[in-house]
């Protein structure tokens, strides 16, 4: 049980909250613009699936792009400061 528990401490459950934070607001922001397109049919599940998979992928796309640009933006702000 010991080496579980420090096995656990080594993870970083900041990250990996964020990651499920992250992964829950894709897939509810693409099943709501299905939705509220009115394209939700319970005869057209895969057609759906198909949809809900490719609208979360296109916002991780988009989450990451924007997060590796905040990311850039400060590692140049921290490296033209310690210059001066």
């Amino acid at each position: 049980m010991k080496k579980i528990k420090t096995k656990a401490k080594k993870y970083n459950w900041a990250d990996i909250f964020q990651r499920m934070l992250n992964t829950f607001i894709q897939g509810m922001l693409s099943y709501l613009a299905l939705s509220l397109n009115g394209i939700t049919n319970p005869n057209d599940i895969v057609l759906e699936s198909l949809l809900l998979g490719a609208i979360a992928s296109g916002i991780s796309a988009a989450m990451n792009i924007l997060i590796q640009e905040m990311e850039m933006r400060q590692w140049l702000l921290k490296s033209f400061t310690k210059d001066i």
